[in-house]
């Protein structure tokens, strides 16, 4: 009965992520229905709207990375191997390419200490050998991983090897070697999980947590595109712990920092911003559903939405739970996504350009877990936002305009991106085919496709303000 009840427990997970959904999220996909454990996944959308995700599996009979992904509006493809090795891979994390690539970074004790391993798979071909990034003499652990619209690739972990935990970078241009490792925190304390982003204008972005001062307090660095990395900078600055932390990119270019806050009333959600060309803005204290001491991760949509999400309990086990807040407005109750008889561990989230959210975690019983997806697609134009056929000048709002466009399909969509003003709002333009979708963005124009095949008359323009559009007179 003991061997039976973890096998019928899996059996009704599976059955329930087939048919139950939450308002505006698709239902559950197990996309590792793996024979051994599948825990700690992490997920990334390509510029076409792909999802890749990764995550931990001891299927082999030892700790690997695997992969699924899934082109848009289709299925997933088999889990695939991408560590493969004879040691114990852990704490993966994914990234795109503007040219499609995708890029795996990890921790793994294959050489006898925990070092950084690197596999980059081509459009189209097969997983690189895992290449060691830290080379350090002690151990490197937990590593965030950014590709930069130039194709460079960026690393960030914290390591061992300075005598404290700092947070160390490196990065590889395209076709070349990866550089040696950076200490960027420089601290007489301890700086742990460094996560990196890019910023709107091509500026690299680290941020950690460290103890240096006491108490926990959330530290970024910088660096431009072609430059050293700034000086450590303490963004939290209070006198209480700010730990854990989660942080986004805007559809504006502009990055968002949130973590929890200890305070003598309770802990509370704190959040900073930094745009492009501009300090940090203040900490300020945004409310919204805390819930103990578990990690959260955030996600930003092109209406300016702010998404939590975190693991939190639920009659008697662990759920996917997110709640959701408009610039200014007051956060909505908390929707479960998981929906599942047995504990939800919380793995990753990525929002797709289109406005679209993906969030990953580990569903099932102790030592028999699987990786399950969800995604909140983009939404469309509210009926009536459709201008009409005959307007010359098209009035953009935040988020995403659909249109009819007079221009020819075969216009180049940089000649589409040229007629929007403020040219700095664009934040993307789309054009819906038979299967998914096709875009261009000012930050990955090599990738665009809008003037190399048909794709029909509807237009999507997603700005980060108000702004126009001036379309050819019809």
């Amino acid at each position: 009965m003991r061997a039976f009840l973890p096998l019928l427990m899996l059996a009704l997970v599976g059955t329930l992520a087939a048919g139950v959904s939450a308002e505006g999220w698709s239902s559950p996909t197990n996309i590792s229905s793996s024979s051994g454990d599948s825990k700690r996944p992490a997920v990334a959308v390509g510029v076409d709207g792909s999802v890749h995700v990764v995550w931990e599996d001891q299927s082999p009979g030892n700790w690997e990375i695997f992969y699924a992904s899934r082109a848009p509006g289709g299925l997933w493809s088999p889990p695939a191997n991408v560590s493969n090795n004879a040691g114990g891979s852990f704490r993966p994390a994914v990234a795109v390419g503007p040219d499609a690539s995708v890029h795996v970074v990890w921790h793994d004790d294959t050489p006898g200490d925990y070092e950084i391993f690197h596999a980059v798979k081509a459009p189209g071909g097969e997983w690189s050998t895992p290449v060691n990034i830290s080379n350090s003499s002690k151990w490197s652990y937990w590593p965030s991983l950014v590709v930069r619209a130039e194709g460079f690739v960026h690393a960030a972990w914290h390591d061992s090897t300075p005598g404290n935990w700092e947070a160390l970078s490196a990065s590889k241009p395209p076709d070349a070697a990866w550089s040696p490792a950076t200490n960027i925190s420089r601290s007489a304390g301890t700086s742990f999980t460094p996560r990196l982003l890019v910023a709107g204008d091509g500026s690299v972005h680290a941020v950690w947590q460290d103890d240096s001062s006491g108490t926990w307090e959330i530290f970024s660095a910088s660096r431009p595109p072609e430059g050293p990395w700034s000086a450590p900078l303490n963004v939290s600055n209070t006198d209480e712990d700010s730990a854990p932390f989660a942080a986004a990119q805007s559809p504006d270019g502009s990055i968002l920092v949130v973590w929890r806050e200890a305070t003598s009333s309770g802990p509370r959600l704190l959040s900073a911003t930094k745009s492009p060309g501009r300090p940090w803005s203040a900490p300020e204290d945004i409310g919204g559903e805390v819930g103990g001491s578990e990690r959260f991760v955030i996600g930003l949509t092109n209406d300016g939405s702010l998404h939590l999400l975190w693991d939190g309990l639920r009659a008697g086990d662990r759920e996917i739970l997110v709640s959701s807040r408009a610039p200014g407005g007051p956060w909505s109750s908390s929707l479960n996504i998981s929906k599942s008889p047995v504990d939800s561990r919380l793995g990753g989230l990525a929002t797709g350009r289109d406005g679209s959210l993906h969030v990953v975690w580990r569903d099932g019983v102790p030592g028999k877990g699987d990786t399950f997806y969800s995604e909140r697609s983009a939404e469309r134009a509210p009926e009536g936002a459709v201008p009409s056929e005959g307007a010359k000048v098209v009035r953009l709002t935040r988020g995403c305009t659909l249109l009819t466009s007079s221009y020819p399909n075969s216009t180049p969509a940089e000649a589409l991106a040229s007629a929007v003003s403020p040219a700095h709002i664009l934040v993307s333009l789309w054009k819906p085919k038979a299967v998914g979708w096709a875009g261009y963005s000012p930050s990955y124009p090599q990738v665009s496709d809008l003037f190399r095949q048909d794709y029909g008359e509807d237009l999507f323009i997603c700005a980060s303000g108000e702004g126009e559009f001036a379309r050819a007179a019809p």
